[in-house]
């Protein structure tokens, strides 16, 4: 009686499948928040769709839910979609692993014997559950949202995560991917299930669309609930009605048993103000002033030095004294975007931690060759120098890079190795070379030498850059010296880029900041106020040390040395 009541509670509802599978692969309790995207998968109309913050838990529900509805009907015809075929084929394998594992799915186990392979698919991407009924399509297949679709039946078809940041750069991009909802619905008919899920990735996303175009019954589950500026559409009920009954205020995690205030805080300056808002809080038809995600006012504009940087610098657009907006340089920004200097400077300085530059070769045209210079001290990024000459690899060009690398002392350089950069890197090698000085110069006496190392990146521009910027700069971490504000070029690049393909005419020079950036990403997971906190004990310690020696006489010369 025992086991008949467990398998009909399976059966019965997709909340207690879903923590029961989990359980047998060893994951948490599903959240409150998944329970509830999993009530909407059981009870939602034909045509649905779950909006969800990122890493959620939205495709292993999924998958669950897959396998729920196998169990209760072994010939039900599943298309599982998503960005690329590796990635259903990754869920795909996931669901057979599951099947294997859970006690009460292995009546599914796909054919083993030489007999039955011989009658059945059971390859990652399609493969038929044990005693389905023998048909021209498999169980399960998995599939690429631009692979072939048509001619298909499926009872469920499951679109994850189909929207990516490379098919929604542009408006054609964009509308193929609406025209594949279209070949959906013939593959599905009228009286079987789409449920889709994902996280938007453009203002103008597939899944407003699907509501507003095709009828969809759209839910969102944002990291945290909205306030009444946000634009969140579709908040799920239940979140509505802890708003309403003062369960939960606006700002308050959703979700906490995941991600707390705290982990949300960490999330959010890593990936910037737009980032966080399409994507955590699923906030749709940005603000104007958000297509423009890069502001001059998050910049820091002060006197850099070739050596040495504050341990800690503050942002602030007040101060006791006013206003820090630096008037005496032109704004290229738009609206009321300015430069700021810092509110506040540490007396104590101390050494880079290092100096890395980065080339963007010229590509045709009127492209400039742009370089910048980066340093990196207790969590922040110092912009020495950003520049770009005309004319390509002549010698002149790469003598006035290299004579500006030394000046800055940038110890590494990159160069991208797209449009002839791996052959620039060969280029440049003897002219730093002969630039290089030996320890004990004049001018230069821990002297100079430059290593060279080509990257390559597949990513859209626009898209890198943003990513590179957007973060640091919200978090006011990126500090300028006055020559880079100063470059007109630069700050007009900087206020304009948009995440779309060609925005900007040109963009050289932010490109080259963006990646000089990107080489110190590794080393921003630091506290800058405790790295701060640090350097101030150390330098007191040493100071006390000092103190202390000369308070004994250790170093001094006897009296008895002066005659």
């Amino acid at each position: 009686m025992e086991i008949t009541d467990y398998l009909r509670k399976l059966r019965a509802d997709f909340r207690f499948f879903l923590a029961e599978i989990w359980r047998q692969a060893g994951l948490p309790t599903p959240t409150r928040v998944q329970y509830d995207i999993a009530h909407f998968y059981q009870h939602g109309p034909k045509r649905r769709g779950a909006k969800a913050y990122r890493h959620a838990g939205k495709t292993w529900i999924a998958v669950a839910y897959m396998l729920w509805r196998l169990f209760r009907n072994v010939d039900e015809r599943i298309l599982f979609l998503s960005q690329s075929l590796g990635h259903s084929a990754d869920s795909s394998h996931l669901a057979k692993g599951w099947i294997m594992l859970a006690p009460f799915l292995r009546h599914l186990k796909p054919a083993t014997s030489m007999q039955e392979f011989s009658r059945k698919r059971t390859a990652d991407i399609r493969f038929d559950v044990s005693g389905a009924k023998p048909a021209r399509v498999p169980s399960v297949r998995a599939c690429g949202i631009t692979g072939q679709i048509t001619g298909n039946r499926a009872t469920l078809i499951l679109p994850d995560d189909i929207e990516t940041l490379e098919n929604s750069l542009t408006r054609e991009q964009r509308y193929r991917t609406q025209e594949r909802f279209g070949e959906m619905e013939q593959v599905a008919g009228p009286h079987n299930d789409i449920i889709v899920l994902g996280t938007p990735h453009h203002e103008d996303t597939a899944y407003d669309y699907l509501a507003d175009e095709r009828g969809y019954t759209i839910r969102s589950w944002p990291a945290r609930y909205p306030t009444a500026q946000q634009n969140v559409r579709f908040l799920a009920p239940m979140l509505r009605e802890d708003l309403a009954a003062g369960r939960a205020k606006p700002g308050d995690p959703t979700d906490p048993e995941r991600f707390d205030d705290e982990a949300l805080i960490a999330h959010e300056l890593r990936s910037g103000p737009t980032t966080w808002l399409m994507q955590m809080m699923l906030v749709s038809g940005l603000d104007a002033s958000l297509r423009y995600p890069l502001k001059l006012s998050n910049l820091i504009v002060f006197d850099l030095h070739r050596d040495k940087a504050p341990v800690s610098i503050a942002w602030g657009q007040t101060t006791n004294t006013g206003s820090t907006e630096i008037t005496t340089i032109p704004s290229p920004g738009l609206q009321a975007d300015a430069y700021h200097a810092p509110a506040m400077v540490d007396q104590q300085w101390q050494p880079y931690q290092g100096t890395k530059a980065f080339i963007d070769p010229a590509g045709t045209g009127k492209d400039s060759m742009a370089w910048s210079i980066v340093g990196f001290l207790n969590g922040y990024l110092f912009a020495k120098h950003v520049g770009a000459v005309q004319g390509g690899a002549k010698i002149e060009n790469l003598t006035i890079i290299a004579k500006s690398l030394r000046e800055h002392d940038a110890r590494e350089l990159y160069i991208e190795e797209n449009w002839g950069g791996d052959m620039l890197i060969r280029l440049i090698r003897p002219v730093l070379e002969s630039l290089f000085v030996e320890r004990g110069d004049k001018k230069y006496p821990n002297g100079w030498a430059c290593y060279v190392e080509g990257v390559h990146s597949s990513l859209q521009k626009e898209v890198k850059i943003i990513n590179a910027l957007e973060p640091v700069m919200a978090a006011h971490r990126l500090v300028v010296d006055r020559s880079v504000a100063l470059n007109r070029n630069l700050g007009s690049q900087i206020a304009r880029i948009r995440n779309e393909r060609k925005c900007l005419e040109h963009e050289d020079e932010l490109e080259s900041l963006a990646c000089a950036v990107l080489e110190w990403k590794d080393y921003l997971d630091v506290n800058p106020a405790r790295q701060a906190e640090k350097a101030h004990e150390e330098a007191a310690e040493k100071t006390l040390t000092e103190w202390q020696r000369k308070a004994r006489g250790i170093g001094k010369k006897p009296a008895w040395m002066k005659w």
